[in-house]
């Protein structure tokens, strides 16, 4: 009977095991899947990218022959004026019509390249989630890699995307979450979106970390998120209010077409400390000259001698609006017995029992607890009372 048992213990953890080893060898075989499908897409799309290069480079030298035969073209005299303006007009046309072709070509490739981006990114991830399920935490090497492909697949926003060749149209302003512009009032973010967290962690400290919202309550002011640097599988989750959220910017904007979406130099900003994920008070020094460049920051970092750091080189993805940490710091309340002790100490004139346990605190502008005098709400409805009365007598 015993060895029965024990051949059913021992067959039931083989089956075990093996439906175990099953279901690892099964998401082996998916994420295989999921990179060759990937290579395959890019291979089409550099494919695509070279008859696309061909034909960009087709419109420019059609482009530059009208402009140029325009130039050498002679002014019109009075006997064929008619003639040679019509000539210069539908040149102009034509020129213009090819100077749009040209960007519709430039335009199909910049989102090839973005798709090819986007591809390379998911094959990293699921690389990274296949050969790193053991470890236990993110390397700091293999950190700066992630965020460097996140800042990289950002796309660039170069302005008057949505004219569609109508020349009356003028220039269309930047979305928000373009580089510096903040996100809309009512700005909803969804699951998937990397944003910057106020967040308390174990120990008790502060900061700002960067993360990725994991899900959204039903009343869309509170957000379930996950840091970007929790260990697999364990990942360290927060509840926290659409207050404590910056959503980071979903384009990067190109500085010859949008200038005015960059942060101007010298301005305070949050920004991503390199080879860490937290957003750290920085000063903007010099600002992007294309669309590939970064911003450079100097942190406030008590390590160093001046109290800040050299120049860190940051994406526009990690650099957003600066926000006072203390705005968001509430201290914690006290025991009623402390309470009670305080407002002894500090002679408060409590005039009731509910008053000295509840030890009259209340917010002042500097956003901490104060205790204050002031009369119980008994004391104030009996004043009043007699206000009442005394009025009362004066009139009879």
């Amino acid at each position: 009977m015993t060895r029965t048992n024990n051949n059913s213990e021992y067959s039931s953890s083989r089956r075990s095991s093996s439906s175990s080893s099953s279901i690892a060898q099964s998401s082996s075989i998916e994420t295989t899947d999921i990179i060759s499908q990937n290579e395959l897409k890019i291979q089409r799309l550099l494919l695509e990218l070279q008859d696309d290069l061909k034909k960009t480079k087709e419109c420019y030298n059609t482009s530059r022959d009208v402009w140029l035969s325009i130039q050498q073209q002679k002014i019109p005299t009075s006997s064929n004026e008619n003639t040679n303006s019509q000539s210069l007009k539908n040149n102009l046309t034509e020129a213009l019509t090819n100077v749009h072709n040209e960007i519709d070509m430039y335009r199909t490739a910049l989102e090839k390249i973005a798709q090819v981006r986007q591809l390379q990114i998911e094959i990293a991830n699921a690389s990274k989630n296949h050969n790193d399920a053991s470890r236990s935490h993110t390397t700091r090497r293999g950190l700066a890699d992630l965020l460097s492909h996140m800042a990289y697949a950002l796309k660039i926003w170069y302005g008057n995307e949505d004219n569609d060749h109508d020349t009356n149209k003028r220039d269309i302003s930047p979305p928000p979450l373009c580089g510096a512009i903040p996100a809309a009032s009512n700005h909803v973010c969804h699951v998937g979106d990397r944003i910057a967290g106020f967040v308390e962690s174990d120990d008790g400290d502060e900061n700002w970390i960067l993360a990725e919202v994991a899900s959204v309550h039903g009343n869309k002011t509170k957000y379930d998120i996950v840091d970007i640097d929790a260990e697999p599988d364990k990942g360290h989750y927060y509840n926290i209010s659409k207050r404590h959220i910056i959503p980071l910017p979903q384009w990067r904007a190109c500085p010859l077409t949008c200038p005015q979406a960059l942060f101007p130099p010298r301005t305070i900003v949050l920004a991503l400390y390199p080879q860490t994920s937290c957003f750290y008070k920085g000063v903007v020094e010099s600002i992007p000259r294309v669309g590939k460049d970064c911003y450079s920051i100097i942190f406030e970092d008590s390590s160093y001698n001046s109290g800040y750091s050299p120049e860190f080189d940051v994406p526009q993805m990690f650099v957003v609006a600066y926000k006072d940490s203390n705005m968001y710091s509430v201290p914690p309340r006290k025991p009623r017995a402390l309470m009670r002790e305080r407002v002894e100490q500090e002679s408060v004139n409590a005039q009731c029992q509910k008053c000295l346990e509840k030890g009259h605190w209340t917010y002042e502008c500097t956003r901490k607890r104060k205790y204050v005098e002031r009369p119980s709400r008994t004391q104030l409805l009996e004043k009043r009372i007699k206000q009442l009365k005394k009025n009362q007598e004066g009139e009879d």
